[in-house]
């Protein structure tokens, strides 16, 4: 409307619109308190009925009888007293039936339009009082009368200040208690999901690829904009004013950089793909173990299959249908191996569609037992089903969405998710594509609060796993407020009712050898691209560099390292506390002597492919380098080796020997493993990248990934795709050894048993220098 006239129009007379209770994702509420914005607009915009009836001739028969109806129920003035009555209470809006709403949210809105359209706008301008001079002589008595006037307009002025304190408190206690109100709504419909027939999951998984093939989700709420602000790719101060609109819009698109729009895409198609991959792969397990129920159903002469407990994958695959289900390869796939901790059954491997020349195997602890389906199988109790809470992660768009579907529809759990405050903006996009599982109940959102409200709903006695991302101290905060309301649990009780994916140290680790200067600049690419990615704050990313101290090759590497570093674009990092964090290690590191840390400086002289100057990299995005010496010597220091750092640093990490070639088994096995798998040199086990020449024979590099204590295992390839999307096509991510800890991996959507790890392979090094050219995304 704004762009055939101005209107200025003052909804004084409205300020009881924040009384009405705007609940987000109640989708009536929502368009009740906007049709009482539009019935507002409707009054200050036409004086009386006739409005309404004259443009009764431009719209359809059913919508004229509504806007008759509507005139009549208005005639003198009656709209305003309804507007007031809807103002204290809006009862009348709540007992309108969801048609009629409709139908009166198109008449007003119409009935505004026309007023526009025809020129019939009232523009309601504030009118400023002028308050009358006083006399030149006043009597003294009317003077005090004044003043006394004056204190009781400051004590009314204090006594409102009072109230909307209370009223603060109480908007606090109502969150707390909607917070619990969520929790009990959550529990009572975990009866219904434990009970619910597999097919109706399958049914459920369709409708959301359906809504995700859709575009109703892809730029609901700006959050493709928010995105790109996050990442740096664009300044919230330097928006294009096309983009401060409540939607985005084509000229908004236009407005932005490459850069920014690529960003936006690529937000999507990120979101899209690993969403997508995950429910897809889930739907392929649901529907074998339909199959099996139908089987078993049949077997004991029962009319309809009952739900049971769900099986592996890889036990019900003879009962898929070939036509419908397409088994992965990773679960038709196996083969024993011994290895230094036993017999393990390995599984796969299976290609990656999306990046050219990569698969990956999970391998597990063998069970020499029987390990198919047994014959009297388990079924689904109605009994009791805890609710997952899931604190949101900041590192990605879609994890926190895959962890709820993996509670939901592999574990039946009822599922709250509290969004993380850098990512609050996914809430409108969760909400169209959890859709099928938040109009059942099973799945709640609500936004970043303060900690006093995690803990009233972490207190909730229904709350039986509790799934967080982030820092130690964040876990350990989190098992602290379990604790104080469970004081009859024991530490490993709490402890496994959180499962966690948190932030460890990655090592790349070099395997000595002769290298090609193509094989070593693709390794050199491989560190580069995941530490420069939102400035080496993912978790994904490598922090360390282990060398062996006697290679020939390690100060050429180091200088190409160095000299990448400088020359491929950055992008900021969005971790809070990472740019202190390298701070505190250079200064740490400095104190030890001359040449142990240093951050990296651009090169001057750097241009771009066109020949034009790059830009120089703000002091923020500038890398960290730190050496942390050889380990075992006097002047050696594993600090950086032990504090996630989530921001731009590098640190290298010497071990003895590894001089030549023939020397790679013995490095690694005796020197190098053993130093990795000491976890209190280096922390964590979720992901290590193992770099190995071409010419490296395969069983030594077969040993060190067997001999190797991570869940994740990177083989010249980034972690960056070994840990996201490889966890989502059956992989696993968390703790070594996974399978010792009920908190310690995500992922297994197929459900392997006793799971030890996962090993992605990339294509070798000599594959193609072009790494990048070789990612069909």
């Amino acid at each position: 409307l704004h762009k055939r006239k101005a209107l200025r129009v003052q909804f004084c007379e409205l300020s009881q619109v924040s009384s009405l209770s705007i609940n987000r994702g109640r989708a009536r509420t929502m368009m009740q308190s906007v049709l009482f914005l539009l019935l507002a607009a409707a009054v200050l915009m036409s004086t009386d009925a006739k409005g309404l009836s004259q443009m009764a001739q431009f719209k359809k028969s059913k919508e004229q009888e509504m806007m008759i109806s509507m005139k009549n129920k208005v005639r003198d003035g009656e709209l305003r007293e309804t507007l007031k009555r809807l103002a204290e209470g809006s009862a009348d809006l709540h007992a309108l039936p969801t048609e009629d709403l409709l139908y009166l949210s198109e008449a007003c809105l119409s009935a505004v339009r026309w007023r526009v359209e025809t020129g019939q706008v009232v523009e309601v301008r504030e009118t400023a009082v002028k308050k009358k001079k006083k006399p030149a002589k006043v009597v003294q008595a009317k003077v005090e009368i004044e003043e006394e006037e004056e204190v009781v307009e400051e004590e009314e002025e204090v006594v409102e200040e009072e109230e909307e304190v209370v009223e603060e408190e109480e908007e606090v206690e109502e969150e707390e208690e909607e917070d619990d109100d969520l929790i009990s709504e959550l529990a009572k419909k975990s009866v219904d999901l434990s009970t619910l027939g597999t097919d109706e999951l399958i049914g459920i998984t369709n409708m959301m690829l359906r809504d995700i093939e859709g575009h109703d989700w892809k730029d609901i709420g700006k959050w493709t904009l928010e995105e790109i602000i996050l990442l740096g790719l664009v300044e919230r101060e330097k928006m294009p004013t096309l983009c401060t609109l409540p939607e985005i819009t084509f000229d908004c698109i236009t407005a932005l950089s490459s850069a920014a729009r690529s960003g936006m895409t690529e937000a999507r198609t990120t979101m899209a793909l690993n969403i997508g991959s995950f429910i897809y792969s889930a739907r392929q397990r649901l529907q074998c173990q339909a199959e099996y129920e139908f089987d078993a159903a049949s077997e004991n002469d029962e009319d309809d299959p009952k739900p049971l407990a769900l099986r592996p994958l890889h036990e019900i695959s003879e009962f898929c249908d070939e036509e419908e289900t397409d088994v992965p390869l990773l679960v038709k796939n196996s083969r024993e191996e011994v290895t230094k901790d036993g017999k393990v059954k390995i599984f796969g491997p299976q290609t990656i569609g999306a990046y050219e020349g990569h698969q990956f195997e999970v391998w597990t602890a063998s069970n020499d037992g029987d390990d198919k389906v047994n014959s009297s199988p388990e079924v689904c109790t109605s009994g009791k089903k805890p609710v997952t809470v899931i604190i949101g992660t900041p590192n990605n768009s879609f994890e926190t969405a895959v962890h709820a579907l993996e509670r939901v529809l592999l574990h039946r759990e009822t599922v709250l998710i509290k969004h993380n405050s850098l990512r609050e903006y996914l809430y409108d996009p969760y909400y169209i594509i959890l859709g099928p599982l938040i109009r059942r109940g099973y799945v709640q959102q609500v936004l970043d609060k303060h900690v006093p409200s995690r803990t009233k709903f972490l207190s909730h006695p229904r709350v039986g796993r509790v799934h967080v991302a982030g820092t130690q101290q964040t876990i350990t905060s989190v098992a602290e407020e379990l604790a104080v309301s469970r004081p009859s649990l024991q530490s490993g009780d709490i402890h496994n009712m959180i499962s966690t994916d948190h932030t460890s140290v990655i090592p790349a680790v070099v395997s000595p050898g002769t290298y090609s200067e193509v094989e070593l600049k693709r390794m050199i690419d491989l560190i580069v691209m995941s530490k420069k990615s939102n400035g080496g704050c993912d978790p994904t990313a490598v922090q360390v560099v282990v060398l062996p101290q006697e290679w020939p090759l390690k100060a050429f590497f180091k200088e190409k390292l160095e000299f990448m570093l400088n020359v491929y674009p950055s992008t900021p990092s969005y971790c809070p506390g990472s740019i202190e964090r390298r701070d505190e290690l250079l200064e740490a590191y400095k104190l030890l002597g001359e040449g142990r840390a240093f951050l990296l400086e651009p090169e001057e002289s750097a241009k771009d492919s066109r020949g034009k100057e790059k830009p120089q990299v703000p002091m923020e995005q500038r890398i960290a380098i730190i050496d942390c010496g050889t380990f075992g010597e006097a002047d050696f220091n594993a600090t950086a080796l032990q504090t996630a750092a989530l921001g731009p640093v590098l640190a290298y990490v010497e071990l003895p020997g590894g001089k030549s070639f023939d020397d790679a088994n013995k490095w690694l096995q005796n020197i190098a493993i053993p130093f990795l798998n000491d976890k209190t040199q280096i922390l964590g086990s979720s992901s290590v990248v193992l770099a190995t020449p071409p010419s490296q024979l395969k069983n030594v590099t077969n040993a060190a990934v067997g001999s190797l204590e991570y869940v994740s295992i990177a083989v010249n390839t980034p972690p960056s795709i070994a840990l996201p999307y490889v966890s989502l096509m059956g992989g696993m991510r968390g703790s070594y050894p996974a399978y010792k800890q009920d908190n310690g991996f995500l992922g297994n959507v197929h459900g392997f048993p006793n799971v030890l790890k996962t090993v992605t392979y990339g294509p070798a090094l000599d594959y193609n220098p072009n790494y990048r050219g070789n990612m069909k995304v």
